[in-house]
């Protein structure tokens, strides 16, 4: 059985799908139909010609109506094309509306698991950051152990005023100023 963000995927996909399916299916047609129109101007002025060159007796009634008739079915194809541009347009939205229905109903479900993987990431960042501080204490505690004789020794000193004051850093300002990660740094990991 497939889970709910796969369905999505696929519900996705096939909005995609048929909507360039159909407007791959537009785009030829409203070319058909662009190439029409440029005929029917050129027999309209054909037609018109065959008119004047009619009145004068030039040509026949019948040579007249065939061009006539040459006119009307190209008016009668344009009519027909457009009708279809319209049926596409609305047999894509019927479609296209069909899926977003399946989507609508599963978008709770995937809300629902959406939330269950963020608690999971909150997990895991929590542990992360446990880990981390962790790592924090013990590289403290090696630094306190590096540091103590010195400390020791900054304190006799101090005490007998031999020394104003201890100059050896304390374990915050060297590793709590190392141990801070900037929103940029963060950025660079996270992508």
């Amino acid at each position: 059985m497939k889970n709910i963000k796969e369905m999505v995927n696929e519900l996705l996909n096939k909005v995609n799908k048929t909507t360039n399916n159909y407007e791959d299916a537009l785009e030829a047609k409203h070319t058909e139909l662009m190439q029409l129109q440029t005929k029917l101007a050129e027999e309209q002025d054909k037609e018109k010609h065959y008119l004047k060159m009619y009145i004068q007796k030039d040509i026949t009634d019948e040579t007249y109506k065939e061009q006539k008739l040459v006119v009307s079915e190209i008016k009668n194809t344009i009519t027909s094309i457009q009708q279809e541009m319209e049926l596409i347009e609305k047999y894509k939205t019927e479609d296209v509306e069909a899926v977003l229905e399946e989507l609508t109903a599963s978008k709770s479900k995937l809300n629902q698991k959406q939330q269950e993987e963020i608690q999971q990431v909150k997990v895991q960042l929590a542990e992360a950051k446990q880990a981390y501080l962790n790592q924090l204490k013990q590289v403290g505690e090696a630094y306190d152990k590096t540091v103590s004789e010195n400390r020791k020794l900054e304190d006799v000193l101090v005490q007998f005023g031999k020394q104003k004051q201890h100059y050896t850093p304390d374990k915050f300002e060297i590793i709590g100023a190392g141990a801070v990660v900037g929103i940029e740094e963060a950025r660079k990991y996270l992508g």
